[in-house]
């Protein structure tokens, strides 16, 4: 059975610098000023950034970002716990695979 350490990945994602949820991000700009023009404006956030910094601080700083999205709407899209992209079909594939060989060495 697989555990899942919550305070771990908490842990985890903290050392991050919500770097990781520039995806939800890039998503919640594109259904305002379309998908290419999300994707580079987030692109070119990203090779600028400060690695003192983090995510938050750095969109939350950028002109073209705050034009489309409110304080709000970055706020949501920067949590991770709003936004699980294609998670749940990788935890599921995860549990199977874990599942089968867990059987396979059972067997």
């Amino acid at each position: 059975h697989l555990i899942i350490d919550e305070e771990k990945m908490r842990a985890n994602f903290a050392c991050s610098k919500h770097f990781i949820m520039s995806e939800s991000l890039t998503m919640k700009l594109a259904a305002k000023i379309g998908r290419e023009q999300a994707y580079n404006l987030v692109k070119a956030l990203l090779l600028r950034a400060d690695v003192e910094q983090n995510f938050m601080e750095i969109v939350q700083s950028s002109p073209e970002i705050l034009a489309s999205l409110s304080q709000s709407e970055i706020s949501e899209a920067c949590d991770p716990l709003s936004y699980i992209g294609c998670n749940d079909e990788l935890v599921a594939e995860t549990v199977d695979k874990f599942d089968s060989a867990k059987t396979k060495d059972i067997a």
